[in-house]
């Protein structure tokens, strides 16, 4: 199975929402086979 979360509100710096997400891989990645796939916005365009 293939997890995704996507989010507009993801700090690569700090905040709830990646706290939330991370603890959410780990716990993904050491207790399962399954995978997380993490969709964020990227660098502002002009």
């Amino acid at each position: 199975m293939k997890f995704c979360d996507l989010t507009q509100f993801y700090s690569p710096l700090s905040g709830g929402v990646k706290r939330y997400v991370h603890e959410k891989i780990a716990y993904i990645q050491s207790e399962t086979e399954h995978e997380h796939v993490l969709v964020v916005p990227g660098p502002k365009t002009e």
